[in-house]
């Protein structure tokens, strides 16, 4: 999917609905990684006489895995364990390209010893991945407005799905989007950046998120999407 469902109510509203919560966090990765410059995707961090730690252990890996020359599922265990601290040191353009190449790659043995099946080592290289890769996006979306680094997790996914979004509604380019419940800003998914200033022009688009939990699946990991979307034009008329 590259871009959720949408359905035009009335003019200036509109529903996304139909769809799994990470059905479209793919689609906002994928969107991502297609928008954004692909620049130093194979500059890694160098080991220094003063700073030997610097560096990748498992560098020729990730150039592999970047250029698409190896595939994830592919690499042995050892080699998937002994990368995983080098995911800290990637930049967030390589975290996104790395993840977009393997979005659909779903671990064999999910759920069993994580220490001695294949399914489970690569399961939680991927799982770091994640919350690494999210957690940087939080901080490039959220920028200044960000109160506490605890929240960049949330507020990377949170990006990621306005970033979806707007692969099915792409103007106006800006979102209202609560950090919090004390700090509102405006989103601009393309672009990844926030304001705190209402657009001159243009309006912007404000949701109501109506998801919730899947009641068939006994995981309670699935959530459907639903979002009502609707135009204002004026800061006064936003719901507070």
């Amino acid at each position: 999917m590259l871009a959720p469902p949408i359905e035009e109510k009335v003019a200036g509203e509109w529903r996304i609905a139909g769809v799994y919560r990470h059905q479209v966090l793919k689609a906002g990765l994928r969107r991502l990684d297609e928008q954004w410059p692909a620049l130093a995707l194979l500059d890694f961090p160098k080991a220094g006489l003063m700073d030997v730690g610097r560096g990748l252990l498992r560098e020729g890996l990730f150039r592999d895995l970047l250029t698409g020359n190896v595939r994830l599922q592919s690499v042995p265990i050892n080699d998937v364990a002994a990368a995983q601290r080098d995911l800290e040191k990637l930049s967030l353009r390589q975290l996104l390209r790395l993840r977009v190449q393997h979005i659909d790659f779903t671990p064999s043995g999910c759920g069993a010893d994580s220490i001695s099946t294949i399914g489970g080592a690569h399961e939680a290289f991927l799982s770091k991945m994640d919350v690494r890769l999210f957690e940087l996006l939080g901080r490039k979306a959220a920028g200044r407005f960000s109160e506490s680094a605890d929240d960049a997790h949330r507020f990377g996914s949170e990006a990621v799905l306005f970033a979806a979004a707007t692969a099915s509604l792409p103007a106006p380019r800006w979102w209202c989007w609560w950090l919090s419940d004390r700090r509102r800003v405006y989103l601009d998914p393309a672009r990844f950046e926030a304001t705190d200033a209402f657009p001159a022009e243009g309006g912007v688009l404000e949701v109501a998120d109506f998801s919730k939990r899947d009641k068939h699946e006994p995981t309670g990991r699935l959530h459907w999407i639903d979002w009502r979307i609707r135009l204002v034009g004026e800061e006064t008329l936003l719901v507070s």
